[in-house]
């Protein structure tokens, strides 16, 4: 999840580790202060054991961490470039999550194995998926 942020969507390329305790945090105007911990001298985020356990939570944690390191501010959840970082990485893991399922549906419809379905370039096959998902056959 990590490296899908930050390949697509910009966000920074950090080293996750699962910690079982964090010390308490500082930061008093983020939602998730409880839940991750990060050290930017060793580009480390370490993220509560138990927001590790669901895969949405897991995503919403990690796309709200990496928008919070590449904007250079860990306390401010208003902050402009906080909230557009973030609301941008949580576009960009709908949009995986989304495309991901609906491969997943074609290729068992049709038969095909999914990887068959990468091999078209991103273009086409977001042509073709739209087209399928909006039942628009030529």
């Amino acid at each position: 999840m990590s490296r899908m942020l930050a390949n697509r969507c910009g966000l920074p390329r950090v080293n996750i580790l699962i910690a079982s305790d964090l010390p308490p945090s500082q930061c008093r105007n983020n939602a998730f202060r409880n839940s991750y911990r990060y050290e930017p001298a060793t580009h480390v985020l370490f993220v509560r054991e138990a927001r590790m356990q669901h895969v949405g939570e897991m995503s919403l944690i990690l796309a709200h961490a990496l928008a919070h390191i590449k904007c250079g501010n860990m306390d401010e959840d208003r902050d402009a470039s906080f909230l557009r970082e973030f609301y941008g990485s949580l576009r960009c893991i709908c949009q995986d999550q989304f495309h991901a399922r609906v491969r997943t549906v074609l290729a068992d419809r049709a038969g095909h194995p999914v990887a068959a379905l990468f091999a078209k370039t991103p273009t086409e096959e977001h042509q073709a998926l739209t087209a399928e998902l909006v039942r628009l056959h030529p």
